[in-house]
This record gives structure tokens, sequence and C-alpha cells, in this order.
């Protein structure tokens, strides 16, 4: 058998004594660590845009900015947000768009967040 024991760490569990105190303050250890540590966050999962020339996505999902960098970093923050349209009739700025179908007969660049 193998187990978890005070005094070996991972290994063949030791015969307790007839007062169970090794078992008790084996507990008592574990209580007092478990209870003060902090569970490990979750790891924020990665995005990977893709770029669709000649596309864009329907309905505005919030704020339009500059930069793609700007637009990017809004779209992750918002739940609305499915992708982004640079828009060449607008200055060429870029947009948070709902989406998340695309339409491809339209001469602007698109880019579509996607997690995994």
């Amino acid at each position: 058998k193998r187990g978890i024991n005070a005094e070996y760490g991972t290994g063949t569990p030791k015969e307790l004594d007839s007062n169970s105190q090794l078992e008790s303050k084996l507990v008592k250890l574990l209580g007092q660590f478990c209870s003060e540590s902090e569970p490990e966050p979750e790891p924020e999962p990665e995005v990977n845009w893709c770029r669709y020339d000649n596309s864009f996505l329907y309905s505005y999902a919030g704020d339009s900015f500059n930069n793609l960098e700007e637009a990017q970093k809004a779209c992750l923050s918002n739940a609305q947000c499915n992708g982004i349209t640079q828009e060449p009739y607008n200055n060429n700025r870029y947009t948070q768009r709902v989406g998340p179908q695309i339409h491809n007969w339209s001469p602007v660049v698109k880019l579509l967040g996607q997690s995994g």
C-alpha cells in the first residue's frame, strides 16, 4: 500500500499506536495546511486572432479605436464582443462587433477572437 504519513511524506503508511495520536496530529496538520492555502488561479485561455480580408461582422458591440491592440484588449474584456472590424470608410477605425458570423461581401478587414 502507498499513502501519506506525517513522518515520511508519500510512501508506505506506518502503523498507528492504539491511541491514534499520529493520525490525530496528521489530521490537524493537514487541516491547517489546507485551510491556509489558496487555490491555484485558473490560467487565462489563450486567444488566437484570425484575419479575414474583405469581410465584416454585423452589429456593434462597443467603442471603436484608432489601433488594433486597443480594440483587441477592449474586445477581450467585453462579453458582447466576438471580433473586430476595421472600417476603411471610418478613418480605418477598429470597431468591436457582436458577430460571430462572418460576412464576406464587404471590402473591409475583420479579425475574429477565438479562445483555444
